[in-house]
C-alpha cells in the first residue's frame, strides 16, 4: 500500500513539474495576420502606442500580438513567449506614465478563471501596417 502512495505522489509530483511545449509561430495565427496585413505597407517602428489605441488587442501567436486602429494595424513581435494568450487568456500589463503599452514593457498572460499566470513577455516595438 505504501509503495502505491509513493507511486501516486511521484508520478503527480512529475506532473506538476512539466514544463509547457515550447511557444511559436502558430500557421493559423499568422494566416490571419496575412489576411490582416494584404495591401498593407510597414512604416516605421514606433516606440508606444497612445493608449486608445490598445484597446482593440488581436492576439495572433504566443510571440505576435497585433492592434487595430482604425485603419492601420499595428503589429508587435513580443520577445519571449505570451503562452496562452491565443487560447483566450487576459494580457496584463502594468503601464508606466500616460501612454500606451511601450517597448521594453513586461505583459503577463493570466488564465481569467483560475487567476494562473501562464506566461510572460516583453513588448518589442509596434510597427504600423497602412494602405499605401
Amino acid at each position: 500500500m505504501r509503495l502505491i502512495s509513493l507511486a501516486l505522489m511521484s508520478t503527480m509530483a512529475a506532473g506538476c513539474t512539466m514544463m509547457p511545449p515550447p511557444a511559436g509561430p502558430d500557421l493559423r495565427g499568422q494566416s490571419r495576420l496575412a489576411e490582416m496585413l494584404a495591401g498593407k505597407v510597414a512604416g516605421p517602428p514606433q516606440r508606444c502606442l497612445q493608449s486608445d489605441r490598445a484597446d482593440d488587442m488581436i492576439p495572433i501567436d504566443a510571440t505576435t500580438i497585433a492592434y487595430r486602429d482604425g485603419r492601420t494595424t499595428w503589429v508587435n513581435h513580443v520577445q519571449g513567449s505570451c503562452a496562452g494568450l491565443a487560447m483566450g487568456n487576459t494580457l496584463v500589463t502594468k503601464p508606466f506614465g500616460f501612454s500606451g503599452p511601450c517597448a521594453g514593457d513586461i505583459a503577463h498572460v493570466v488564465e481569467p478563471a483560475s487567476g494562473m499566470m501562464t506566461g510572460s513577455c516583453t513588448f518589442g516595438e509596434f510597427v504600423p501596417y497602412r494602405r499605401p
